[in-house]
């Protein structure tokens, strides 16, 4: 057992987690600490678990989740009780290898010495921001995701511009990133052979996406100068995001360079209005696949719209099916001459690809498949398999098309009721929409 003098008994400031909001799931916690008996601290006997000396390392929690703490403020039991645990694997490994930190360890000691042959100055903050962060970029886009302004592609787009900007802190040279990705694939591509057969594509995303925010960057940073006189007002700092693609992140470190504050409530403000407005904006033009406007249009109109918008279910799985699953939408606009889809792909298409995809969709078209609709609830939807990349749009009762067992989709519709009345399927054009986004124009003959 674990000696008496071992263990240390705290209040709820320390020993009770949760909930994350002001209600929800919540309970006494149990912290297992490393002691580090060759670090000294000034409060000599005085010093535990909780003292910020360094002596002792916290590396296991679990979490006994028995309460649901309610809108009264009452803590209910729960039905159903449960524990939740984690180790920190890279604490672990540091004290296993008798470091300091993580960063120290066998884990990011490699990354961290190409960034110091690249810069001399001594901020070792902002070298392991950009060390963790390029180790997380590789992992993320190894797994099929890409830099864009939705969903995982926005958390990955923050992550790379993050970089980017400590970078130009740190004074690192243009180009910087390319380097340490190829690190991160040599330190784990034996453990994550995805990450070398992934490389290309690695390295290609990280490069464009250096490219196209290093060229607002500069304008950016101009721009910062000018208002940096004073604490950054959150309209200002909303406006270097908009404008020049600063995350908040990036916004607060400049700030906290020059001793100044970032009003982020007023930012978060000025977010929402801009998504509540983007949101109004969208619904009005597209609706579902750009069909929220089908009633201006004569019936023939509404027709071909209805084919097309099949016709596009039946393109969006081609696509997955030729470029690989990590392929998502990202836009979609209909009218009765043509439909156009944009998806997330870091690469022009090769013209055979691009047949690859036309004549798939053209032999489901010929295959006369039924579409099928149902409606239910959203999260019996998503655990069924239907794609969604747009969840926000949805309310809890839902619409999902089949196409047979090719297609799934939740949609708003409408749709054909069988394929052979889409008539063939011609893509016009493949294009770049932005970067990582591939747009591709196409028609029904």
């Amino acid at each position: 057992g674990v000696p008496r003098e071992k263990i240390f008994e705290f209040g709820l400031k320390d020993n009770f987690w949760g909930p994350t909001g002001p209600t929800g799931p919540c309970g006494p916690c149990s912290e297992i600490h490393y002691e580090r008996t060759e670090k000294p601290c000034s409060l000599g006997k005085k010093c535990g678990p909780n003292c910020d000396c360094g002596r002792f390392v916290e590396i296991w929690n679990l979490v006994f989740m028995e309460y649901n703490k309610n809108e009264k403020g009452e803590y209910e039991p729960l039905a159903d009780k449960n524990i939740d645990t984690g180790i920190g694997f890279e604490r672990l490994t540091a004290i296993l290898q008798n470091k300091n930190s993580a960063y120290e360890t066998d884990l990011f000691l490699p990354i961290m010495e190409e960034i110091n042959k690249m810069v001399v100055v001594e901020r070792e903050p902002l070298k392991r921001i950009i060390a963790d962060h390029i180790r997380g970029a590789c992992f993320l886009i190894a797994d099929g995701v890409l830099p864009s302004n939705i969903e995982q592609g926005y958390i990955l787009r923050r992550i790379l511009r993050r970089i980017i900007g400590q970078g130009k802190i740190l004074g690192l040279p243009k180009d910087f990133l390319i380097p340490l990705a190829q690190k991160v694939i040599e330190l784990y591509g034996d453990i994550y052979p995805e990450l070398q057969n992934k490389q290309t594509d690695i390295l290609t995303a990280i490069q464009k996406e250096e490219e196209k925010f290093s060229q607002t960057l500069e304008k950016g940073l101009k721009e910062f100068k000018k208002i940096a006189r004073k604490d950054i007002s959150g309209k200002e700092a909303f406006n270097l995001f908009s404008t020049y693609g600063f995350p908040l992140e990036l916004t607060k470190e400049l700030a906290k360079e020059k001793g100044l504050k970032v009003d982020e409530k007023s930012f978060e403000e000025e977010f929402k209005k801009h998504q509540e407005m983007s949101r109004a904006g969208l619904e009005k033009k597209f609706g579902g696949h750009g069909l929220g406007e089908t009633r201006v249009f004569e019936k023939e109109d509404e027709e071909k719209i209805k084919k097309l918008h099949t016709a596009t279910h039946l393109l969006h799985q081609a696509l997955r099916n030729v470029l690989g699953k990590e392929v998502r939408q990202t836009g979609s606009d209909i009218n009765p001459e043509r439909l156009r889809f944009d998806f997330s792909y870091p690469q022009k298409m090769t013209p055979e690809q691009i047949k690859k995809v036309e004549d798939a969709v053209n032999q489901k078209i010929k295959d006369d498949l039924v579409v099928k609709m149902e409606e239910m609830d959203k999260d019996k939807a998503l655990k069924s398999g239907a794609l969604s990349f747009f969840k926000e749009k949805y309310g809890e009762k839902v619409r999902v098309y089949s196409i047979n067992d090719y297609s799934k989709e939740i949609c708003a519709g409408p749709h054909v009721e069988r394929t052979k009345e889409l008539g063939r399927f011609k893509i016009k054009k493949e294009q770049s929409s932005s970067a990582g986004v591939r747009r591709i124009k196409a028609v029904l003959e």
